[in-house]
């Protein structure tokens, strides 16, 4: 891997601890934040290793998808809009860059029976 790659990896790595101590303050649900551990950073790096993202790539954006879809894993009660107004992030940008990350690993991982649905009405107290 090229020097540009090791240091896309390091700030992605730095987004995604700021990300996570950012959320834990303003987040209701901490505990999820703790059971994640090295996932965000791990489908950072398998992205780049698979050259998914290149130079171009906005890392803020990506570290943010990838750290949404390892709490989603968790099966967290966040929805993406909730997310990106805690980390002050662009919905659109964030969702664009979570489509894309989502169906990259799905192709790659086949991690669609394991990734829990989005639909809003599970997170929504009746």
């Amino acid at each position: 891997m090229s020097k540009v790659g090791k240091d896309n990896t390091k700030y992605a790595e730095e987004c995604i601890a700021t990300m996570i101590r950012d959320l834990k303050i303003r987040s209701e649900y901490p505990e999820y934040l703790e059971r994640i551990g090295e996932t965000p950073i791990r489908i950072m790096k398998f992205a780049y290793k698979a050259y998914f993202l290149d130079h171009g790539s906005n890392i803020h954006h990506y570290s943010a998808a990838a750290l949404y879809i390892a709490l989603r894993f968790q099966k967290a009660p966040f929805l993406l809009m909730d997310f990106s107004e805690k980390l002050c992030i662009n919905l659109f940008k964030l969702a664009r860059c979570y489509r894309k990350l989502a169906k990259f690993l799905n192709v790659t991982l086949k991690l669609n029976e394991r990734l829990p649905s989005i639909d809003p009405s599970i997170y929504i107290p009746r």
